[in-house]
């Protein structure tokens, strides 16, 4: 009974994928806004009685709807 990964040595793939991903030179980051953005956030969140989750939910849910929109439209 022969297997076609029979011989290979699977941690050396892997290590190959570590060290290509360690090559990879683009750094990823979010994006920040200022802190007096981040205030008004903040106040509205805080006006409306929300968590910063809650807020979150209803962030994505619009993001959503709206790739769901342009998607579609």
């Amino acid at each position: 009974m022969s297997s076609d990964s029979a011989g290979q040595n699977k941690q050396h793939s892997a290590a190959k994928n570590v060290a290509k991903l360690d090559r990879e030179t683009e750094e990823l980051h979010h994006e920040t806004v200022g802190l007096d953005i981040s205030r008004l956030i903040q106040q509205g969140r805080q006006a409306k009685g929300m968590t910063q989750k809650e807020l979150a939910t209803v962030c994505a849910f619009v993001r959503i709807c709206t790739e769901i929109i342009v998607f579609v439209s």
